[in-house]
This record gives C-alpha cells, structure tokens and sequence, in this order.
C-alpha cells in the first residue's frame, strides 16, 4: 500500500470510531434498561451523551503514528 492510500486511509480512522461510538450509544439506549447496565456498559454510557455533543474522540489517536514507512502492509 502505497504512503498516499496509507495516509487517506489513517485519516478515516476517527470517523470510523465516532460512528461506532455513536451506534454503541444508541444500541445501549435502545436495547438495555439503563438504570440496570453491567459495569462496563455503565463505564460507556456515563457522559457519553455529552461527549458525542461536545464532539470529543472516543479514542484520541496520534495520526502521525500512522505515517510510517516500510514495507506494503
């Protein structure tokens, strides 16, 4: 894979990860009783909302990690 593809691809990473931050949220509201949510559910969903509002990553990501050189993965 070349640097061009590797770096457009690295750069899709956090709206991959907001998407799915956003369909765990809205899969745990639909589906569970939140006033009954297992400890890790309970971990996820305590001030989600307003970090989805707020547009905070989910998971910060250093992108130039993701520049390196080498080998076609």
């Amino acid at each position: 894979m070349d640097k061009k593809i590797r770096k457009m691809y690295s750069e899709e990473i956090p709206d991959f990860q907001k998407l799915r931050e956003m369909e765990l949220y809205a899969v745990i509201k639909r589906s569970f009783d939140l006033n009954n949510l297992d400890p890790w559910c309970s971990s996820f969903m305590n001030g989600r909302k307003k970090r989805l509002e707020e547009e905070v990553p989910f998971f910060p990501l250093d992108l130039s990690l993701c520049s390196r050189t080498g080998p076609p993965l």
